[in-house]
């Protein structure tokens, strides 16, 4: 199922939306767990067809990959912050 689509996608401009269920990468059927591994077959400007359930209507889209996007994120303290940046950082824990 998908679950989130970023604005100015590939995938949005193909009109996959959330709650969209995806089926197939290049008409190769991919679950949940080995879709991220499928993609790592293509590089960024391939295209590839995608095959999803969209309102209980299959369709087949064409998609231009674009660069992979950073899906986690970690905050690391600074050695040495500036007196503003603790400031800034005590305000933003709260």
């Amino acid at each position: 199922m998908v679950k989130f689509v970023a604005a100015g996608s590939p995938a949005r401009a193909a009109a996959i939306d959330p709650e969209d269920e995806l089926l197939a990468i290049d008409h190769i059927r991919v679950t949940a767990e080995d879709w991220a591994e499928r993609l790592r077959d293509y590089q960024a400007g391939d295209s590839v067809w995608v095959s999803v359930f969209h309102q209980d209507q299959l369709r087949t889209v064409s998609i231009q990959l674009s660069e992979p996007q950073p899906s986690r994120y970690e905050i690391l303290p600074l050695e040495q912050p500036s007196a503003q940046q603790q400031r800034n950082l005590q305000r933003w824990l709260g």
